[in-house]
């Protein structure tokens, strides 16, 4: 396979071709560590490419011209920051059949290579900026592996059509993070670039004679796993791939029943703890964090959390057959491409074939917040476009797209309303506010109305230092509405905010075992607050009603 390697090799020692100034370039954008070692000719190369040497000299490393080829390709793959290298080898050869200089051709100049770093960065900050100690490896490797899918798009080199236009761009770091494109090397030098700067230990699986792609292998809990992020990136469609998760942490017992053939080099990928029954193998959407919380689609049609933690998911939505995507199989069934869920603004946001719903990690909140209506379009699923909120339609399973922005569906609160009263309405003077059981509901233009959860409004301050009648003031979005309250005194216990001989004749018929108070009556009876309704407090109570007189 052509992999855009030229050999233009002069025989005489004195013979080279220069194609670039030498040029220092700032350290900015590379990588502070490596998890892979060179060789010392490996080591010499990427120095003299750092620098953006016009000519490096090798004679003294006793190298053939197959030993230098092997160790570009080498440094390549174990420092794929040098993505403006290209894979031209301009070489001169002495009598002696050793290579004695090498004349790099550099794809870009000084200036446009600092650009091209900032534009990395960029892109690598956004992959794996939020992926922090607390983390395990594997969580921060299977958000990796899903964010690479959802950002970069596949270009088939075996495709005739496409591969007469492929550039060397389409092989480095460069096309993946900047041009967000790219072949399978692509992808894996990409990987490679990220995981470095997450300080897990891997290397890239390079082409052999029975394998024509390339892959990465990372070491966990120093045990050694195959992921390649390419073969699953299955349906090339930008922020609505279908994010398959058949090829992460998979073993070399695996990699042959996938059909990678024998004889590529390998670190030993014998553990198979991965290679079925992990829960991000059932998901077909990438999996992401909802704050703190791994959210996964199945194939089923569930909508679920994982804890990593115990092990365990929760199913926050189940879907029947009926909210499937209705895009039929050549076979007449029906495929598993149920909903594109994202987080955003506290909610996720997943999709039915002509609606948008939404609820809360901890599954509460679940609402349908939008109805597709204006044609017969179908809703594919949601992602971030350019870092906006948005969601697709289209006619067919592989038709084109429309991508329609969240904001656009946004719907005009109306009104809201305390639905349920807290459980404590009436207070004894002087006590703070408990808002504990109240429902507060959001009414939407459309006619649809959604739960607020208790973060999501405000309550105007309580005074209760004074009897009465209060009206309180909830507040969300705007909208305001009434939360009525009552604060009475001790003594008080028919709750008309005065002592008078009603209340006197509640707590004598009490007393003489006539009626029995209730729980709140009990307590307002209770004058001196000791547990007990006596002569005490029928004596503390006419008290009162006199000092009132």
């Amino acid at each position: 396979m052509n992999r855009l390697k030229k050999c233009l090799c002069a025989i005489l020692s004195f013979v080279l071709i220069i194609t670039a100034l030498p040029v220092a370039i700032v350290a900015s954008g590379e990588t502070a560590s490596y998890s892979t070692t060179l060789s010392e000719l490996e080591e010499h190369l990427y120095s003299g490419y750092k620098e953006m040497a016009k000519t490096i000299y090798v004679h003294s490393y006793s190298a053939t011209y197959n030993d230098i080829a092997t160790a570009i390709e080498n440094v390549f793959n174990k420092r794929p920051d040098v993505f403006y290298v290209s894979k031209t080898i301009n070489c001169a050869i002495a009598s002696d059949g050793y290579v004695t200089t090498i004349t790099p051709v550099y794809l870009f100049t000084s200036e446009q290579v600092e650009s091209a770093k900032t534009t990395i960065n960029n892109s690598v900050n956004a992959l794996i900026g939020d992926l922090d100690s607390s983390m395990t490896d594997i969580q921060k490797l299977l958000l990796l592996h899903d964010r690479m899918i959802l950002d970069i798009e596949y270009v088939d080199e075996e495709d005739a059509d496409i591969y007469d236009t492929l550039t060397e761009n389409d092989y480095t770091i460069y096309g993946a993070f900047v041009n967000k494109k790219g072949v399978c090397e692509a992808y894996a030098k990409a990987f490679k670039y990220c995981v470095d700067l997450l300080g897990i230990e891997n290397e890239i699986i390079p082409y052999s004679t029975t394998n024509r792609c390339v892959w990465n292998q990372v070491k966990i809990n120093g045990k050694w796993y195959n992921v390649d992020v390419k073969s699953d990136d299955k349906a090339s469609l930008g922020l609505f791939s279908n994010v398959e998760h058949k090829y992460f942490l998979f073993s070399d017992t695996a990699a042959l029943d996938k059909g990678y053939g024998e004889g590529y080099s390998t670190n030993g990928a014998t553990d198979i703890t991965y290679d079925s029954g992990a829960f991000w193998q059932s998901s077909i959407s990438s999996v992401f964090m909802a704050g703190d919380v791994f959210v996964y689609t199945q194939r089923n049609g569930k909508l679920c959390t994982y804890d990593f933690a115990t092990g365990e998911s929760t199913v926050l939505v189940s879907l029947t057959s009926s909210d499937r995507w209705k895009a039929p199989n050549t076979n007449g069934s029906y495929p598993y491409y149920f909903m594109r869920p994202i987080y955003y603004n506290g909610y996720i946001y997943y999709n039915l074939p002509k609606a948008i719903c939404t609820i809360r990690p901890d599954g509460t909140g679940k609402s349908i917040i939008y109805t597709y209506s204006v044609d017969n379009r179908q809703i594919f699923g949601l992602g971030y476009n350019n870092g906006v909120p948005s969601f697709t339609v289209r006619d067919g399973m592989y038709s084109e797209d429309q991508i329609i922005p969240l904001s656009q569906t946004t719907k005009i609160l109306k009104a809201i309303n305390v639905t349920t009263n807290p459980t404590k309405t009436v207070y004894i003077k002087d006590e703070a506010l408990d808002t504990s059981g109240m429902v507060v509901t959001a009414s939407y233009s459309d006619g649809s109305k959604f739960d607020l959860l208790d973060t999501d409004y405000t309550v105007s301050s309580f005074d209760s230092s004074s009897v009465g009648s209060k009206s309180l003031t909830v507040s969300y979005g705007g909208k305001t509405c009434p939360l009525d309250l009552s604060v009475v005194d001790y003594g008080d216990i028919d709750m008309d905010y005065s002592w008078t001989s009603a209340d006197l004749l509640k707590l004598q018929q009490h007393f003489f075992e006539i009626n029995v108070l209730s729980d709140m009556e009990f307590t307002l009876a209770d004058n001196d607050k000791n547990g007990v309704v006596d002569s005490t407090d029928i004596l503390t109570l006419q008290t009162k009603i006199l000092g009132v007189f």
